[in-house]
């Protein structure tokens, strides 16, 4: 599962939120982020958590001109393992 990118510049702070509705069964909801991680090093990412039938973490820092692959790894009320995959590009503007 993948999701689109999103752009920040390296002196802010974002939440970057993913959706996991097309993966889930009817009533099933994301109920925990097992880990969330980005590649390569160099953004922080800090208070995982997930609501509903979405992942969020808060990501600051970063590299002007990369881009980051940011990568969810989630648990399901019905206690399936679900991973998704996005990118965030770090661009001075």
């Amino acid at each position: 599962m993948g999701v689109g990118s999103l752009i920040k510049q390296p002196s802010e702070s974002r939440l970057y939120t993913m959706e996991f509705a097309p993966n889930l069964a009817a009533g099933e909801t994301v109920t925990s982020v097992s880990s969330c991680t980005a590649s390569p090093a160099g953004l922080t990412l800090t208070g995982a958590a997930a609501s509903g039938t979405k992942a969020t973490v808060r990501i600051s820092g970063g590299t002007a001109d990369t881009t980051y692959k940011v990568t969810f790894v989630v648990i399901t009320s019905a206690s399936n393992t679900l991973e998704g995959e996005g990118y965030l590009v770090v661009r001075q503007l």
